[in-house]
């Protein structure tokens, strides 16, 4: 066992053990029964590996798939949808309550990052429909 790559998880419920083999090797069991086994085990040199290991580095794979995701880029209304949620997901808490009061309470004509600027404004009094659009309030 490889200790250096080996890790444990202890939560209130359970403990996780998680355990790198230090050579790939197919273990029969999880105890050997003799220092013998393991010698055998160790000296062999056949090294089998798992049925499961299909040689394939996952992790590069996902770094591939997230650059081509990049490079993928949105157009039209897309893209700016992809804008508006990038700047909403790196902005701070104070940017993210002015986008969403401001968007809010004007009905989606209005979207502002400037907290201090919606912070004071009441857009459900100011507020104005689209061109071509009327502004209807209903009531239940």
């Amino acid at each position: 066992i490889d200790t250096q790559k080996s890790n444990y998880r202890l939560t209130p419920f359970k403990l996780e053990i998680n355990l790198h083999k230090g050579i790939a090797l197919d273990w029969p069991a999880l105890e050997a029964r003799t220092s013998s086994a393991i010698k055998q085990l160790t000296s062999s040199s056949k090294i089998k590996k798992s049925p499961y290991t299909s040689g394939t580095d996952w992790n590069a794979v996902e770094k591939k798939i997230e650059k081509e995701l990049e490079e993928d880029k949105p157009q039209g209304e897309a893209a700016l949808q992809a804008l508006f949620q990038n700047i909403y997901k790196n902005a701070d808490d104070n940017t993210k309550r002015a986008m969403n009061k401001s968007y809010q309470t004007s009905n989606g004509t209005v979207l502002s990052t400037n907290w201090g600027e919606v912070a004071k404004k009441d857009y459900e009094k100011t507020r104005q429909a689209p061109k071509g659009q009327e502004i209807v309030d209903y009531e239940i």
